[in-house]
């Protein structure tokens, strides 16, 4: 595999961490998790990881609607790493800083009853708030889309694996 920069955008609930750590396990991707970083920092403040407290840390760590932290997390990249995704972008000036860069934008999309499936699972909830980073997360630019509306990971798999090819070959996707 050549070398590929990624980045995942998309709404809650769309599977973009599942995506992530199957880059990581199949296709040996580096992977750095901007909402990785905003629970570390609540965490190392004291400050419960809900929803709320996630959304207000990340403002802070963004610097408001700025690239700050995706600017931090591609800073923190080896030079020397040959596939790499991010994980989490959340806003249009992340997205449009780390195209410039050099990475592939790509939207993890679910159907709506999907999406509110996991999130029930997951946060007890089906509420998306109206914030900031949830409005952007659903229409930043991207390069390529996956539909991520199966639970299997073996199907998922396969989805990612030609789609990687495509990017591989240059094909627009």
């Amino acid at each position: 595999m050549t070398d590929i920069r990624l980045y995942l955008g998309g709404p809650a609930g769309a599977g973009k961490s599942t995506v992530a750590d199957l880059l990581v396990r199949r296709f040996g991707f580096l992977r750095v998790s901007l909402g990785d970083v905003v629970r570390h920092e609540c965490a190392a403040r004291g400050i419960p990881p809900t929803r709320s407290h996630l959304q207000t840390m990340g403002d802070a760590l963004r610097g408001g609607r700025s690239a700050a932290l995706a600017i931090a997390a591609h800073r923190s990249i080896p030079a020397t790493a040959a596939r790499v995704v991010i994980d989490g972008v959340r806003l249009h000036a992340e997205a449009m800083y780390l195209q410039g860069a050099g990475y592939v934008g790509m939207a993890v999309e679910a159907p709506s009853s999907v999406r509110s499936a996991r999130l029930l699972a997951r946060d007890g909830t089906v509420e998306v708030s109206a914030h900031v980073t949830e409005v952007q997360a659903e229409t930043l630019p991207v390069d390529v889309h996956l539909l991520n509306d199966h639970d299997d990971p073996v199907f998922l798999g396969w989805r990612l694996l030609a789609l990687l090819g495509d990017l591989e070959r240059g094909r627009a996707v």
